[in-house]
């Protein structure tokens, strides 16, 4: 197989889908229950084992209850000192709607 680095972008997502798919059966788990387990829909686990479009967000979330967020460490290891910091501090963004604030 290819370097991740070599795929284009549809396949990179075909294969990290098929990557996640196999996560989630060696852990014994059906789509549904990785779903509930994420806070996900079945869906959103269909779609991303199809290596379909998705939020980040649901990637994130369906790794993390895979246990398989560990490898993401990486991509933050060269920031450094107080940067890194300030990164991991920052604050959801406030939106104003009609006399109301919402995160």
């Amino acid at each position: 197989m290819k370097s991740f680095t070599d795929l284009p972008d549809d396949a990179l997502l075909r294969a990290l889908g098929r990557r996640l798919a196999r996560r989630r059966i060696h852990s014994g788990l059906s789509q549904g229950e990785l779903g509930v387990r994420a806070g996900i829909a079945k869906r959103s686990v269909e779609r991303l084992e199809a290596g379909r479009f998705t939020e980040l967000r649901t990637l994130l979330r369906a790794l993390r209850a895979l246990g398989a967020l560990g490898g993401l460490d990486g991509l933050l290891a060269h920031v450094a000192g107080p940067e890194r910091r300030r990164v991991a501090r920052t604050r959801p963004t406030m939106r104003a709607t009609r006399g109301a604030v919402r995160r």
